[in-house]
């Protein structure tokens, strides 16, 4: 799983996000690099990422699907 987090209003990168995958067991997790950026490696099946940063709403995505290939 890749992306970019950025502000809504002024397409700012965000550095230091905390990106998780719900319920992954060890946990999954990344935070966002100089440019906003992520990469979460994990194994197939269907997942719920959430983001979280300090002044902002918790975001939720879910059903992101990772199959093999």
């Amino acid at each position: 799983i890749t992306g970019k987090v950025r502000d809504l209003n002024t397409q700012e990168a965000l550095v230091g996000v905390s990106g998780i995958i719900e319920g992954s067991d060890p946990l999954i997790g990344v935070s966002t690099d100089l440019d906003g950026s992520y990469k979460i490696t994990a194994p197939t099946g269907s997942y719920t990422l959430k983001a979280s940063f300090i002044g902002y709403n918790e975001l939720k995505k879910f059903n992101i699907v990772l199959t093999s290939g």
